[in-house]
């Protein structure tokens, strides 16, 4: 008889009793797949409870703190905005060559926006 694998009788009624063999392999396996999910299942507990009770913490002072510098933030970005210079855009001509040896002129625009 084989010592790696678990027989199983199953007895129902007054029928003829009915055998089935299980691999430990397939019962080991079995096993580490529910500890996986309930280790996962804890971390995952673990974490919602931390940032849960995290959130629930928080300072009220120091989110005035942070809206109020988020407003400075940017009252003093659409300042700068307002005051920047306009851009003048600035044009280079190429004379390239063409494999027919027709001459062609092109523009291209520096500061890379295209009208």
């Amino acid at each position: 008889m084989s010592t790696n694998r678990l027989t199983v009788l199953i007895f129902k009624d007054n029928l003829p009793s009915k055998t089935f063999h299980v691999p430990f392999r397939w019962i080991t396996h079995f096993g580490l797949l529910v500890s996986l999910l309930f280790a996962v299942a804890i971390a995952g507990a673990v974490f919602s409870i931390k940032f849960y009770r995290l959130a629930r913490s928080g300072d009220p002072s120091r989110v005035l703190a942070m809206e109020k510098e988020m407003s400075e933030l940017k009252a003093a970005m659409k300042s700068a905005q307002e005051s920047r210079l306009p851009v003048q855009q600035c044009y280079i001509n190429h004379n390239e060559t063409t494999p027919s040896g027709e001459g062609q002129q092109n523009t291209a625009p520096i500061d890379g926006q295209i009208q």
